[in-house]
C-alpha cells in the first residue's frame, strides 16, 4: 500500500518539476503502466506503473496475448500514448515507429523532444469457443471477446453437389440454443438434417410420405418415401396416367433424376351411344377414360321450315374439349322459335325462365309471358299483357305503349274526361289531355292559367307541359250596423295580395264609420271579414269618398297591386318561353 501511494504521489509531483536538472543535465520522465508484464529496451518489468528518466530513444514492448489457461486469455487491443490510441500509421511527435508481430507490439519513442511521456496498454479478455460442425457453420472454433454475441440459425444449409446439410439443432455446453454470449469457454455442437436433390424434369404428381403433392425439383430429406403409381386417382372420375423412367415406390437415400410424363384423364359417361367426331375421326362415342384435351364434336341441330328445327338435345352439343369429367345425355327434339320486339322475362312450363328477345323452345313446352313493364328508354315503355305461346309467334306480341308525361307545376287537367291533378307519370299512347283555363279547386279556391304550351293534346310521344298560373282565394266582406247587414261583397284575390276594407261606408243615404283599427288584410287563404259600423254625424265628421262601397284610395291600391302582379307573371312567362 505504501508503494502504491508513493507511485501516485510521484505521478502527481514529477510533472510539476520537469524538465529536471541534475548537475547541469536535463532529465525527461517516461511513465509506463500495464496490467501485464512488458519490456523496456529488452528489460522485463512486472505489471504496474513506472516513472523512468530517459533522454533519447526508448523501445517499449507489450505482449499481444497473455494466456490464463488453455481456454481463457487476455488480448492486447490498444496502446495509449499521451491520451491518444496508436496504430501503425500514427504520426505523433515522439513516436518513431510502431510495429507488431504475432506475439508482441513495440513502440519506439524519442523522449528527447518530450519532457513527459505517458504510455499504457489496454487488454480485453477472450474465451476459446470450440465449434463441432462437420458440414459447416457460420462460426468456427476460435477465440472470441468476452460478451460477444454469437448466432447459429436453424435452417442454414451447406451444399455439397446434390447433397446438402441443414442445421437442425445447436447445443451450447449441452443446452439447446441458437444465440449465446461468450462469457466463458464454450463447446458448441451442431447437428444436421441430410437432404438429397430429387430432380423432376417437369412438375409431377407424387406421394411424399403418403401425402399427394405436385412435385418439382427439390430437396428431400434422407429416408423420405416417394411413390409415383401408374394411375393416380384424384377423384372417382379424374385420374393421372404416368409414363417415364420411374413409377413405383422408393425411399430417398441418394440424389435421383425423374423424367416422367403425366396426363390427366377424365371419365366421360355417355348415357346413350351417339355418333361423334373424336380428334377428327367419326366413331361411336361410349363411356370411357379420355385424355385431357381430347376434342369431341356432336352436331347440334338441323333447320326445318316455318321457324321449327330439330335439335340434338342434351347437356352437350357442338365442339368441345375434354377438360373435366363429363356426363353426356343427348337425344333429338323438335323446337319452335319465339321472337319479340324487345327483351322480355319468359317463363317456361318446364320451370325454367329466360330473359331476352328470342328463344328456341322444345315442342310440347309452352312459354308464358307474364304481365311486365319493359323500358325502351327513360321516357318510353311497354306494358306487356300476360299471354301464352306454344308455337312460333313470327315476331308478334300483345302490349301497350306508354310515354312519360311531365309538368313543371302540379296541373289541374282532364285526362280522357276525368278531372285530376297532373304531376309526372306514365300514360298510354293516345291518351287525351285537356287543360282548363280556370280550374276551381273548391268553392273558395281556384287556379287561373296564365300560360300553357299544350291545352288540348293527344299523347303520341313523350310530352312535357310547361305551365304558369296563379292561385286565387275568395274574399267575403260583411258589414253590420247593429244586427242589420249593410255591406256584403265577394270577390277573388291572388295569393299574397292585399285587401283593404272601407272604414267609412254609405248605405241608403246614411254614412257609417267602422270602429275597427284594422282595414288591411293579406290574402294567403280564403277569408271572411266581418266589420261593424256606426252612423256618422256629418256635421262633426269628415267624409271620405267611396267607390263601390270602398274608399277610392283602397280601390286604387288594390287595382295597382293586381296590375303589378300580372305584369310580373307575364314577364316571367316570356323569359321561360325564350329559354
Amino acid at each position: 500500500m505504501k508503494l502504491i501511494l508513493l507511485s501516485i504521489l510521484l505521478g502527481l509531483i514529477i510533472p510539476l518539476f520537469v524538465p529536471v536538472f541534475n548537475g547541469g543535465s536535463q532529465f525527461y520522465v517516461l511513465e509506463v503502466s500495464s496490467t501485464f508484464p512488458f519490456e523496456i529496451n529488452g528489460i522485463s518489468y512486472s505489471p504496474g506503473n513506472y516513472y523512468l528518466t530517459y533522454r533519447g530513444i526508448v523501445n517499449i514492448t507489450f505482449f499481444n496475448l497473455y494466456y490464463q489457461s488453455n481456454t481463457s486469455r487476455l488480448h492486447l487491443i490498444g496502446i495509449n500514448f499521451n491520451g491518444t490510441f496508436l496504430n501503425s500509421s500514427s504520426e505523433i511527435l515522439g513516436i518513431l515507429k510502431i510495429y507488431s508481430r504475432s506475439n508482441f507490439t513495440s513502440v519506439i519513442v524519442n523522449t528527447s523532444e518530450i519532457f513527459y511521456t505517458r504510455i499504457s496498454s489496454l487488454y480485453d479478455r477472450e474465451f476459446y469457443v470450440t465449434v463441432n460442425a462437420k458440414h459447416g457453420s457460420p462460426i468456427s472454433s476460435g477465440w472470441y471477446a468476452s460478451g460477444e454475441l454469437l448466432t447459429i440459425s436453424l435452417g442454414d444449409t451447406y451444399q455439397n453437389g446434390s447433397i446438402r446439410y441443414v442445421i437442425s439443432h445447436v447445443f451450447v455446453n449441452g443446452t439447446q440454443k441458437t444465440s449465446f454470449s461468450v462469457n466463458s469457454p464454450l463447446v458448441v455442437n451442431v447437428t444436421y438434417l441430410v437432404q438429397y436433390l430429387v430432380n423432376f424434369s417437369k412438375p409431377t404428381y407424387a406421394y411424399i410420405n403418403d401425402s399427394l403433392e405436385i412435385m418439382s425439383s427439390q430437396w428431400l430429406s434422407n429416408n423420405t418415401q416417394l411413390a409415383i403409381p401408374k394411375y393416380i386417382n384424384l377423384t372417382r372420375d379424374t385420374r393421372i396416367f404416368t409414363t417415364g423412367n420411374f413409377t413405383g415406390v422408393v425411399y430417398i437415400s441418394k440424389p435421383i433424376i425423374i423424367n416422367d410424363t403425366q396426363i390427366f384423364q377424365y371419365y366421360v359417361n355417355v348415357k346413350e351411344p351417339i355418333i361423334a367426331k373424336i380428334n377428327g375421326n367419326y366413331t361411336n362415342l361410349t363411356s370411357n377414360w379420355y385424355n385431357a384435351g381430347t376434342q369431341i364434336y356432336i352436331p347440334q341441330y338441323f333447320p326445318l321450315i316455318n321457324d321449327y328445327r330439330i335439335t340434338i338435345y342434351g347437356n352437350l352439343t357442338g365442339m368441345f374439349t375434354v377438360e373435366s369429367p363429363l356426363i353426356i345425355n343427348d337425344r333429338e327434339n323438335v323446337q319452335y322459335y319465339l321472337q319479340f320486339p324487345f327483351s322480355l322475362q319468359i317463363s317456361l312450363s318446364n320451370g325454367t325462365s329466360y330473359y331476352g328477345t328470342n328463344i328456341w323452345i322444345n315442342n310440347g313446352t309452352y312459354a308464358v309471358i307474364y304481365s311486365q313493364i319493359r323500358y325502351i328508354n327513360n321516357v318510353t315503355r311497354a306494358v306487356v299483357i300476360q299471354q301464352v305461346f306454344n308455337s312460333p309467334n313470327f315476331g308478334k306480341l300483345n302490349y301497350i305503349l306508354q310515354y312519360f308525361v311531365t309538368s313543371n307545376l302540379p296541373l289541374p287537367v282532364s285526362i280522357n274526361g276525368t278531372n285530376t291533378t297532373l304531376t309526372n307519370g306514365w300514360f298510354n299512347r293516345s291518351t287525351v289531355f285537356y287543360v282548363y283555363p280556370v280550374y276551381y279547386v273548391n268553392s273558395t279556391e281556384r287556379i287561373v292559367i296564365l300560360y300553357i304550351n299544350y291545352r288540348n293534346v293527344t299523347l303520341l310521344s313523350p310530352l312535357s307541359f310547361n305551365v304558369y298560373y296563379i292561385r286565387e282565394y275568395l274574399v267575403n266582406i260583411e258589414g253590420y250596423y247593429s244586427h242589420s247587414a249593410i255591406l256584403d261583397e265577394k270577390f277573388w284575390e291572388p295569393y299574397g295580395s292585399i285587401v283593404q276594407v272601407p272604414l267609412q261606408y254609405k248605405y241608403e243615404g246614411i254614412y257609417f264609420e267602422s270602429n275597427s283599427t284594422t282595414n288591411q288584410y293579406y290574402i294567403f287563404a280564403p277569408i271572411n271579414i266581418t266589420i261593424y259600423y256606426e252612423p256618422i254625424d256629418i256635421t262633426t265628421s269628415v267624409y271620405a269618398p267611396v267607390l263601390a262601397g270602398l274608399p277610392i284610395e283602397a280601390f286604387v291600391i288594390t287595382v295597382v297591386i293586381i296590375i303589378i302582379l300580372t305584369l310580373v307573371l307575364l314577364a316571367f312567362n316570356r323569359s321561360k318561353v325564350n329559354k
